[in-house]
């Protein structure tokens, strides 16, 4: 249990980090990153949704004679499927457009803390090799490490919403 431990504090402290680099560069971007995903988390819900209604409609219409009022109910049906296809395209659009703007944000953000803190060293760091590996090391790999921890969270966050949204209404429509 405590090697378990052990290992994840770590990782969560490095998360937190993250986390925090990419709500100081711009917690607009963060906030607006966090609504789409949570949007697109749902949207597979009112899929699953509007199709049952749509297989509803299609069971009722098949049952009863031809009517005008189980086409138009049909087709509304339809078209919210529609809606929901352009809105899906829509927030994929948005949250790669905002992905895009912040991973620049976070990496100028990023760079600015990188300088600030090379001038802050003493120059005997600099003579240091340790310290150059390090320096580049985080040169190089700050500027997207926090973006991408922030992706893959997301890209979490989204799937959870998603499966406990599809959860729920199975469970209510059991």
């Amino acid at each position: 249990m405590n090697a378990v431990l052990s290992r994840i504090q770590p990782f969560l402290q490095t998360v937190r980090r993250a986390l925090s680099f990419v709500w100081e560069s711009s917690p607009r971007l963060a906030v607006g990153s966090i609504i789409v995903c949570v949007n697109k988390g749902l949207l597979p819900l009112l899929v699953l949704y509007l199709t049952k209604l749509l297989i509803d409609a299609v069971t009722e219409g098949l049952k009863t004679p031809a009517d005008e009022s189980s086409m138009t109910h049909i087709t509304t049906i339809l078209g919210g499927l529609a809606g929901v296809a352009v809105a899906s395209a829509i927030l994929t659009v948005a949250s790669s457009l905002i992905s895009r703007i912040q991973s620049q944000v976070v990496t100028d953000h990023m760079h600015a803390l990188l300088q600030a803190k090379s001038v802050e060293v003493d120059l005997e760091y600099y003579e240091n090799a340790q310290y150059q590996d390090t320096l580049h090391r985080a040169q190089q790999e700050a500027p997207y490490r926090p973006t991408a921890i922030l992706n893959a969270l997301l890209q979490f966050g989204q799937d959870a919403i998603s499966l406990l949204a599809m959860m729920s209404i199975l469970w209510w429509l059991h």
